[in-house]
């Protein structure tokens, strides 16, 4: 992509749109704003007049018709947030409803507030049975959705709960068929991310983490939502359990939370155009980690993964890489993660330096249940060499041995010698797993070890000094608390713990694979203007992108300054290319632009 800017003319005539345009476009100029008063948009576009070179804002589609960037959908588990598939559903809500074919968009029941409808499905199709009914209606094509007619209506499934209570969501819940079975459904809560965010950001982090935490804990958190690291389920984007984000419905909200969510809504972390994986966890102990050592590759399994430049490991301040050197050698990692007087951004945490010790007997009673376990299940058995047979155990632990670190000094590899033969272990979620501690995972992989023996040199007791708390990569929560504590905004934050990022909307995408309709997004401006940017193969007709009812024409890839309503809310509109239905372009807002690390 070009990193050109270049200055749009603006058009303060309607009549003279259409003659200045064909102009342009003759002339090769690069860009050009139609000033534009509130048209009146048919229908359907007049295709007879409609020009390829020369289009005329008074054509453009309704709003109304526009594709949304900014809805998503929702995985609802059932009550042991695990499953998400059901033999059956219950539904309510508190306001006024309609059950909706989507199929055909037939409303099949207008229901009062509280009525209950079960739902349940088979190779047929859909069934409903409403209130009043001793038997199911159906069966319908579906999916089917349960929508409130009112704007503070929650639709509630009562077939769940959480926390001992009823879960409410807003948006509407679309009942479709399971992925693994015809026979089962699935719930899904559709709504838009900002709503589903108010819902997310208090179950993540609290607003006694500092409001800049809040923000960026936010903008990580929106990240994470469309574009999760991995996506499991074809009928919904991102689950509602902590395998992706917790998620307890509209009842968890929070007010202060609210207000930065406000303040950062329709905001990304982009890396080159795209939404990054926002990685995060609670805290890094001074140093996070590089992804390609922590995770292995989503679809293959494949350890470590592929570098992704954003979320490389460093450390919090440059006096640790100074003072300790190279943590991924033994010697390094052992005096930082013992010392209790490293100085770094996480000191708030209550893990900031943690010790665990096993006796040699328990420790080989761990061992022998966990290793068997892990080596057995399917997202973990690879990285556990070789596979255990049956009958076959650790026995009694003579050693664990460190073979591979990482550049926090957070453990790779490790290598476990019993009386029953020797195991290598991989991956630090695979190491904690199975160096359990009063039936819980180890806090992190940060860790280094001490064997304690008796005279005849056997192993007594283990004790493992470590740092930290979860896998290490991305955004640390605790640090992130201490930067919005000393004054650093949510965009410092967000730059400090993904290197080489920029902050913006949401990119729109129309063409082949993509949206064959106007698609639009809604931000929130931080700032008083930003570039917009544009991605596209270079053709006769100029990309057409709507920011707050001023139409710019682009006949390049490239990046332009556009004006923005600071402290308000901004709209973005990308619209198809006319001529060209396939033609893929990519528009959005940078706000933020990346800083040089």
């Amino acid at each position: 992509m070009m990193s050109s800017k270049k200055d749009p003319t603006v058009i303060k005539h309607r009549r003279s749109i259409i003659a200045v345009a064909a102009s342009l476009l003759l002339l090769g100029s690069a860009a050009f704003i139609y000033s534009q008063q509130p048209a009146q948009h048919p229908s359907q576009p007049n295709k007879d007049t409609a020009s390829c070179a020369a289009p005329d804002p008074s054509l453009l589609p309704k709003p109304e018709t526009f594709a949304d960037a900014d809805l998503i959908r929702v995985g609802i588990s059932s009550n042991s947030m695990q499953d998400y598939e059901y033999p059956h559903a219950a539904l309510s809500a508190n306001k006024p409803f309609r059950v909706v074919d989507h199929s055909n968009g037939k409303a099949l029941f207008q229901g009062a507030a509280w009525q209950q409808v079960r739902f349940s499905v088979s190779k047929s199709g859909f069934y409903a049975r409403f209130p009043g009914h001793s038997k199911a209606s159906g069966p319908y094509k579906g999916p089917l959705r349960v929508i409130p007619t009112t704007p503070d209506g929650r639709v509630r499934v009562t077939s769940i709960t959480r926390h001992g209570k009823i879960p409410s969501y807003k948006g509407m819940i679309e009942i479709t068929r399971g992925y693994s079975s015809p026979k089962k459904l699935s719930v899904i809560n559709i709504l838009s991310t900002q709503e589903y965010l108010k819902a997310v950001v208090p179950n993540e982090l609290p607003i006694r983490f500092g409001y800049e935490a809040v923000k960026a804990q936010s903008i990580a958190a929106r990240n994470y939502a469309i574009r999760p690291r991995e996506k499991f389920w074809p009928q919904f984007d991102i689950c509602d359990s902590q395998y992706c984000q917790v998620y307890f419905g509209s009842q968890t909200e929070n007010r202060q939370t609210n207000q930065a969510l406000k303040e950062t809504q329709g905001l990304l972390a982009l890396y080159q155009g795209e939404p990054i994986l926002a990685l995060y966890s609670s805290a890094h102990g001074g140093h996070s980690e590089s992804y390609t050592n922590a995770f292995s590759e989503p679809r293959t399994n494949i350890f470590p993964a592929e570098d992704i430049p954003y979320l490389r490991g460093f450390a919090d301040i440059p006096q640790i890489a100074s003072k300790y050197g190279d943590l991924s050698t033994e010697s390094a990692a052992r005096k930082f993660w013992t010392s209790k007087s490293v100085k770094s951004y996480d000191v708030l945490s209550n893990r900031y330096r943690w010790q665990k010790r096993w006796s040699v007997w328990t420790l080989s009673s761990t061992l022998n249940k966990t290793l068997v376990k892990l080596s057995k299940e399917k997202n973990t058995k690879d990285f556990v060499i070789p596979a255990f047979k049956p009958g076959q155990s650790v026995g009694r632990v003579k050693r664990i041995e460190v073979t591979k670190r990482g550049v926090s000094g957070k453990i790779m590899e490790m290598r476990i010698q019993g009386t029953g033969g020797t195991w290598t272990v991989k991956k630090e979620f695979v190491i904690r797993k199975a160096l359990t501690h009063g039936n819980r995972m180890l806090p992190s992989a940060n860790v280094v070890f001490s064997h304690l023996s008796d005279k005849q040199g056997k192993l007594v007791t283990l004790v493992a000094d470590g740092g930290g708390f979860g896998h290490g990569v991305g955004m640390s929560q605790y640090g992130a608390s201490y930067l919005s504590k000393h004054g650093k905004p949510f965009s410092d934050i967000i730059q400090h713990y993904y290197k080489g990022v920029a902050i913006g909307s949401i990119p729109l995408q129309v063409g082949k694979g993509h949206h064959q309709k106007p698609v639009k997004t809604t931000f929130y401006g931080k700032t008083d203007k930003a570039i917009l940017k544009v991605e596209t193969e270079k053709r006769p007709f100029p990309v057409l992108a709507e920011l707050n009812g001023q139409l710019y024409s682009m006949d390049d890839p490239t990046a332009y300054p556009v004006p923005l309503r600071k402290n308000q809310l901004n709209t973005l509109v990308l619209y198809p290319d006319p001529c060209e239905s396939s033609r893929v372009i990519k528009v959005w807002a940078e706000l933020f632009p990346s800083k040089a690390n």
